[in-house]
């Protein structure tokens, strides 16, 4: 142990140690340290962490409270946790409405418009990114659909790319 103060694990009592100087490789290294341990007479038992010999006499007992306690908090707590997932439940109530209610302004917006020409860019790309619910020929074709209703309806002519994709 590296501390110089142990305590039992189980009931807080502190031992009294004493330290030893001991060799400890790192990486291939030797590097010496020192460790303290429980003092022999202190009866002190290694199980996972030091605990007295007081409760290590008696640790089924000891264990069994610890569990029952547990359990006690756990039980006592339902509301609290009944209540912070009501919340977690009502914030995502909050984002479904949110975004059912941005739904409904776009839905609205392309009902009232005779040619999606007319839609301006933000509107597009969030239509295109989104912020509208994916329909496989709509979301897909949307850009070129405004391309060729400019051609068709506002007769303007295509402009040629001579740059490739």
């Amino acid at each position: 142990m590296s501390k110089e103060i142990i305590k039992c694990d189980l009931c807080g009592y502190q031992f009294k140690t004493y330290s030893k100087k001991e060799t400890e490789w790192h990486d291939y290294n030797e590097y010496e340290v020192i460790n303290y341990y429980p003092l022999p007479e202190e009866n002190s038992h290694l199980v996972n962490n030091y605990i007295c010999d007081k409760c290590y006499n008696n640790i089924g007992n000891i264990v069994k409270e610890l569990l029952i306690k547990a359990g006690k908090e756990y039980i006592g707590k339902l509301q609290q946790r009944k209540d912070k997932e009501y919340q977690k439940y009502l914030e995502n109530i909050n984002k479904l409405e949110e975004v059912n209610n941005t739904v409904k302004s776009y839905y609205e917006l392309l009902k009232s418009t005779n040619n999606l020409y007319e839609l301006n860019n933000n509107v597009i790309n969030e239509l295109k990114n989104g912020k509208y619910p994916y329909a496989l020929g709509g979301t897909y074709y949307l850009e070129e659909a405004i391309k060729i209703e400019k051609i068709l309806k506002l007769n303007m002519k295509k402009i040629r790319d001579w740059g490739g994709k």
